[in-house]
């Protein structure tokens, strides 16, 4: 019977701890089960953040790209089948006919800026010019505002030994007139003497070209001259881009066809 009663006894505990044993199997199960959820879901998560930003270094690449380069404005080259000359035109300036004497194979142009302004007058052989100066006529008093030497194709000086001319130039000069300053812009090869005017030319074989804002400055008028209040407002002027448009202008004279 105690053999019996042992038997039984120990089935028992067998029960008992298999019954734990799947207790606790099924509890580690629910465990990995929940964990796995909760691992899809954080994972789930970061999937549907926003994408990764560029780091700083691209963003700042990105923003210095220069942008595109505009076109170069394209000049014209002003041609008359009558002369040989030619000079360039900034785009919307254009060329007038002012006066021709085709007996003396002389013709003079006005440029125009893109206002129909005058700015400019070109002749290949300038006429018309005298006069002199009188005894109570103020000396000019010229100051130059701004000189550069150029290289005109085909010209050729009329005097090259002459003390009184020298290497052709684009000069900017201005004087005191009657409260006033009086300027031009102009190409010459002449060294200016005291007086009371100062013609802009250029002294070459064929005979004396021009190419100028005025043909003349004087000190005993204000008319058709070029007027400045000041000789700092000639100065600013100097500056500008119109300015250097019409240095432009000037310096691109051929005497060659």
């Amino acid at each position: 019977m105690d053999l019996v009663r042992e038997v039984r006894s120990s089935r028992n505990a067998a029960r008992e701890e298999l019954g734990r044993y799947r207790v606790n199997r099924k509890a580690a199960v629910i465990t990995l089960l929940a964990a796995s959820i909760a691992l899809t879901g954080a994972l789930t998560g970061c999937a549907q953040q926003a994408p990764a930003q560029p780091a700083a270094s691209e963003q700042a690449e990105a923003s210095t790209k220069e942008a595109p380069e505009q076109a170069p404005e394209v000049w014209e080259r002003f041609t008359d089948p009558r002369i040989p000359h030619s000079f360039e035109l900034p785009p919307g300036w254009s060329v007038t006919e002012l006066g021709a004497d085709p007996a003396t194979d002389s013709y003079l142009f006005g440029v125009l800026n893109p206002a129909g302004e005058q700015k400019l007058q070109f002749s290949n052989r300038a006429q018309g010019m005298g006069g002199s100066c009188g005894p109570a006529d103020p000396v000019l008093e010229l100051e130059e505002l701004d000189s550069r030497e150029v290289e005109l194709p085909g010209y050729v000086a009329a005097a090259p030994d002459s003390d009184r001319y020298a290497a052709p130039r684009i000069v900017f000069q201005a004087a005191p007139v009657d409260g006033a300053v009086v300027a031009s812009l102009s190409l010459a090869d002449s060294v200016p003497l005291p007086g009371c005017m100062q013609y802009n030319l250029l002294q070459v074989e064929q005979g004396p070209a021009l190419f100028t804002t005025n043909i003349q400055l004087s000190s005993y008028s204000l008319d058709n001259q070029w007027v400045f209040a000041s000789i700092d407002e000639a100065k600013a002027y100097a500056e500008t881009e119109e300015y250097e448009q019409l240095v432009r202008v000037l310096g691109s004279l051929s005497f060659t066809a």
